[in-house]
């Protein structure tokens, strides 16, 4: 299997940047930020190394692998893993569909 270069959609990075900002503000450090981006970083390689480890969904065309309450979703193609975004799945579902139509 050839490898995949990993790209991220703009919504994907947004998504993240936002995780990572709202724990720095509560906490007060960026101690737990980093520890769950590492975390996201293990995630992707486990895409890399094995493209459909993550669940189907009702999008034929998306997976998603999830940690703790975080679904990772991406989309694969000939040569590429886009990351289309990191969801926290204890907020309203009905917002993850308004972000992956928009």
């Amino acid at each position: 299997m050839a490898k995949r270069n990993v790209t991220w959609s703009l919504t994907a990075k947004q998504t993240l940047k936002d995780i990572l900002n709202y724990y720095n503000e509560i906490i007060g450090n960026n101690k737990y930020s980093n520890t769950l981006n590492k975390y996201f970083k293990r995630m992707i390689s486990h895409i890399k190394s094995n493209n459909f480890i993550g669940r189907a969904t009702e999008d034929k065309n998306l997976r998603a692998l999830v940690y703790k309450h975080y679904e990772m979703l991406y989309r694969l193609s000939n040569n590429e893993i886009e990351i289309v975004i990191i969801w926290d799945s204890r907020r309203n579902p009905e917002d993850l569909k308004k972000l992956l139509s928009s």
